[in-house]
Protein backbone atom coordinates (compact mmCIF):
# COMPACT_ATOMS: atom_id res chain seq x y z
CA UNK A 1 0.00 0.00 0.00
CA UNK A 2 1.30 3.45 -0.89
CA UNK A 3 0.69 6.40 1.41
CA UNK A 4 0.31 9.89 0.05
CA UNK A 5 1.07 12.87 2.19
CA UNK A 6 -0.44 16.28 1.54
CA UNK A 7 1.63 18.44 -0.78
CA UNK A 8 2.21 20.96 1.97
CA UNK A 9 3.55 18.30 4.36
CA UNK A 10 6.66 19.30 6.27
CA UNK A 11 8.27 17.08 8.90
CA UNK A 12 9.28 20.15 10.88
CA UNK A 13 5.59 20.99 11.23
CA UNK A 14 4.60 17.42 12.09
CA UNK A 15 6.95 17.28 15.09
CA UNK A 16 4.91 20.12 16.62
CA UNK A 17 1.85 17.89 17.01
CA UNK A 18 2.63 16.70 20.58
CA UNK A 19 2.97 20.20 22.04
CA UNK A 20 -0.02 21.47 20.06
CA UNK A 21 -2.06 18.66 21.57
CA UNK A 22 -0.78 19.51 25.07
CA UNK A 23 -1.52 23.23 24.61
CA UNK A 24 -5.07 22.50 23.48
CA UNK A 25 -5.85 19.91 26.16
CA UNK A 26 -4.00 21.40 29.15
CA UNK A 27 -3.37 25.10 28.56
CA UNK A 28 -1.98 27.28 31.30
CA UNK A 29 -4.28 30.04 30.10
CA UNK A 30 -6.80 30.80 27.38
CA UNK A 31 -6.95 34.40 26.20
CA UNK A 32 -8.96 36.36 23.67
CA UNK A 33 -6.89 37.31 20.62
CA UNK A 34 -6.66 41.11 20.68
CA UNK A 35 -6.06 41.29 16.91
CA UNK A 36 -8.86 38.94 15.84
CA UNK A 37 -11.75 39.02 18.28
CA UNK A 38 -13.26 35.78 16.99
CA UNK A 39 -10.20 33.74 18.01
CA UNK A 40 -8.84 32.38 21.26
CA UNK A 41 -5.21 31.75 22.20
CA UNK A 42 -4.36 28.63 24.19
CA UNK A 43 -1.09 29.39 25.95
CA UNK A 44 1.35 26.92 27.47
CA UNK A 45 4.61 27.64 29.29
CA UNK A 46 7.22 25.01 30.09
CA UNK A 47 9.60 26.41 32.74
CA UNK A 48 13.37 26.13 32.56
CA UNK A 49 14.48 22.69 33.68
CA UNK A 50 17.84 20.89 33.90
CA UNK A 51 19.58 23.57 31.86
CA UNK A 52 16.90 23.56 29.15
CA UNK A 53 15.57 27.02 28.36
CA UNK A 54 11.94 27.82 29.14
CA UNK A 55 9.53 27.21 26.25
CA UNK A 56 6.40 29.15 25.32
CA UNK A 57 3.64 27.94 22.99
CA UNK A 58 0.43 29.28 21.51
CA UNK A 59 -2.36 27.41 19.71
CA UNK A 60 -5.09 29.51 18.11
CA UNK A 61 -8.67 28.33 17.64
CA UNK A 62 -11.90 29.99 16.64
CA UNK A 63 -15.34 29.13 17.96
CA UNK A 64 -17.25 27.11 15.39
CA UNK A 65 -20.64 26.14 16.82
CA UNK A 66 -22.00 25.22 20.24
CA UNK A 67 -18.94 24.00 22.19
CA UNK A 68 -16.90 23.19 19.09
CA UNK A 69 -13.74 24.99 18.00
CA UNK A 70 -11.77 24.98 14.78
CA UNK A 71 -7.98 24.79 14.97
CA UNK A 72 -6.38 27.71 13.11
CA UNK A 73 -2.63 27.58 13.76
CA UNK A 74 0.05 27.06 16.40
CA UNK A 75 3.53 28.37 16.98
CA UNK A 76 6.26 28.65 19.55
CA UNK A 77 6.84 32.06 21.10
CA UNK A 78 9.57 34.01 22.81
CA UNK A 79 9.05 35.12 26.39
CA UNK A 80 8.26 38.77 25.48
CA UNK A 81 5.46 37.66 23.11
CA UNK A 82 4.04 35.33 25.75
CA UNK A 83 4.22 38.10 28.35
CA UNK A 84 2.38 40.48 26.04
CA UNK A 85 -0.44 37.96 25.64
CA UNK A 86 -0.77 37.43 29.37
CA UNK A 87 -0.48 41.12 30.23
CA UNK A 88 -2.74 42.64 27.58
CA UNK A 89 -5.30 40.13 26.32
CA UNK A 90 -8.44 39.38 28.37
CA UNK A 91 -8.40 35.99 30.09
CA UNK A 92 -10.99 33.28 29.47
CA UNK A 93 -9.38 30.49 31.53
CA UNK A 94 -8.63 30.10 34.35
CA UNK A 95 -11.19 32.54 35.63
CA UNK A 96 -8.88 33.95 38.33
CA UNK A 97 -5.18 34.71 38.48
CA UNK A 98 -2.95 31.81 39.50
Amino acid sequence: MRYCLPQDWHQSRAIRIPWINAALLQPDEIRYDKKKSNRHKYLMHLPEEDGQAAEFYCAIVRPFRNNEYMFVTAFDMRQPQYGECTDVEPRLYPATEK
